[in-house]
Order: C-alpha cells, then structure tokens, then sequence
C-alpha cells in the first residue's frame, strides 16, 4: 500500500506542473502588442545602429584622444547588444523584414576613411555626434507614438545613452 502512494505522489506534481502558468518572458521577448510606430522605430534604429558602428570601426588604427577610442569601442559594444534584441522583435512582428533601407550617411565613413590623421579626430567626434543625433531623434519619435513596452523601454535607454554620449563628444 505504501508503495502504490510513492507512485502516486510523483505524477501529482507532474500534473501540478502542467498547470502552473509561467508569466515570465525572455529579456528579448517581443510583446504581441505592437505598431507601426514600434516597426519603423526598430527598423529604423537597425539600421542607424549599423552606422554608427561602422563609424566607430573608422578609429582603429587611427590616433584619436583615448577617450574617443574607448567611447568609440563602447558604442560600438552597445549598440551590437541593441541590435540583437531588436532584430528577435522584428523577426517576431514583421517575418521577413530587415532594417530600413532608407539612405544614411555613408559618405561620413567615406570622408573618415580618405582623412588625413591630423583631420581625422575632428571629422570622427563631428560624424559619431551627428549618428547620436539621429538616434535620439528615433528613441523621441517611439515614446512618443510606439505602444511596445520593450521598445519603449529601449528608446528610454537609447535617450539616456546617447545623451550621455553626445556630452562626451562635445
């Protein structure tokens, strides 16, 4: 008799198990409630994310102030880890879209590549600043009409961050 209770007590907490519901969501979790607002903002920030990076690759090798360099690496860090999780939220809202193909400035990693070292450092702090710019712009334009809480969220740090940036490049 005690042994057919052994038995019994295990698949009642298997059972209990499948009705526990589970409210917690991954980090890079997409809520299924989102907008257009919430789309663009991701796509958009992608793809100035993108930018910004391969402005900030424009300072290896070349002499900068430390401070740039080490700002420039940090930058580069963060908004790799941004794009990771946005592009999980886009696959999960818009299967099959990338980041916006809208034009950006290219031609400031063209200009940084052809300056000379003397110019460089300026051209570099005035090419990342402008980036900044247009990233708080994004994270501005998604707090104010974007419904996702995660994307909310992230325009907020994306605010916080770049601000923070823009400060040490002025």
């Amino acid at each position: 008799m005690r042994r057919r209770g052994l038995l019994v007590a295990p698949g009642l907490l298997v059972l209990a198990g499948c009705t526990t519901p589970t409210t917690a969501e991954p980090k890079t979790s997409a809520s299924r409630y989102f907008n257009a607002a919430d789309i663009r903002f991701v796509r958009q920030l992608i793809a100035a994310n993108g930018h910004s990076r391969r402005i900030a690759q424009c300072a290896h090798g070349r002499p900068v102030p430390a401070k740039l360099g080490s700002l420039a690496a940090a930058i580069g860090s963060t908004e790799r880890d941004e794009n990771k999780t946005m592009t999980v939220w886009l696959r999960t809202w818009q299967p099959g879209a990338g980041p916006d193909p809208a034009p950006s400035r290219d031609d400031d990693v063209a200009h940084l590549t052809a300056a000379s070292d003397h110019d460089f450092p300026g051209l570099f702090r005035r090419a990342l600043a402008a980036s900044q710019h247009d990233q708080l712009a994004l994270a501005t334009a998604e707090t104010r009409h974007g419904i996702n809480v995660g994307a909310r969220d992230l325009a907020r740090r994306v605010t916080r961050s770049r601000t923070a940036e823009l400060a040490q490049l002025h």
